[in-house]
């Protein structure tokens, strides 16, 4: 019986063959899924392993999530760190001269005494981040929003802060001399003993906000 039975079946896929063409077989949706979402974990493990790397001067961790890194006391100079996500991490006393940080989010981030000197910080989101006695001398900080960071004695020498978010940021004592604020937002900041020799406040928005001129 069973071999009459699969001469049956062969007979009746040989029957078929000629009509193949027009014959359409169902697709395993289900594993299509598993096979999508599965490259999908591949490339999140392979981002992962890109990013598992030390940090050291001139590395690329552009994209890389870094949120709530230890990067304590890291020496990133001239890093590539371009739409990385650091949020909450660790960047104490670290030296990020000429780091490239556009677009990246370091929202609650703690850079005390940081070194960022010449680094580019265009629309950087650094809400709430803490930037205490960090250099930030020529940096590039262009539409980034600074909204609540605390830069009390931080250096912004030079710096370009054109379009910036710095409502309720705290500058206290901050070396602001030659730095550009045009187009920024300085409602509810307080500049109380800040350096402010030669600082462009053209079209700032002052409202309520200690130590900036009337």
């Amino acid at each position: 019986l069973d071999i009459v039975y699969m001469l049956t079946i062969q007979g009746f896929v040989l029957l078929l063959l000629p009509f193949s063409d027009n014959i359409q077989f169902p697709i395993d949706t289900a594993y299509a899924q598993e096979q999508e979402e599965g490259e999908g974990e591949m490339a999140t493990t392979i981002q992962s392993t890109e990013c598992n790397i030390l940090p050291e001067p001139g590395v690329d961790l552009a994209g890389c999530d870094l949120s709530l890194a230890d990067l304590k006391a890291a020496n990133l100079t001239n890093a590539n760190l371009v739409n990385a996500n650091l949020e909450g991490a660790n960047l104490t006393n670290g030296s990020l001269i000429g780091v490239g940080l556009t677009n990246a989010s370091l929202a609650g981030a703690n850079l005390t005494n940081t070194n960022l000197t010449n680094a580019v910080l265009e629309d950087v989101n650094l809400v709430n981040a803490n930037l205490v006695s960090a250099n930030l001398t020529n940096v590039g900080l262009t539409n980034a929003n600074l909204e609540g960071a605390n830069l009390t004695n931080a250096s912004l020498t030079n710096a370009v802060l054109e379009g910036a978010n710095l409502t309720y940021a705290n500058l206290t004592s901050t070396n602001l001399t030659n730095a550009g604020i045009t187009n920024a937002n300085l409602t509810n900041a307080n500049l109380t003993n800040a350096r402010i020799e030669g600082v462009d406040f053209t079209n700032a928005i002052t409202t309520e906000c200690i130590g900036c001129p009337s």
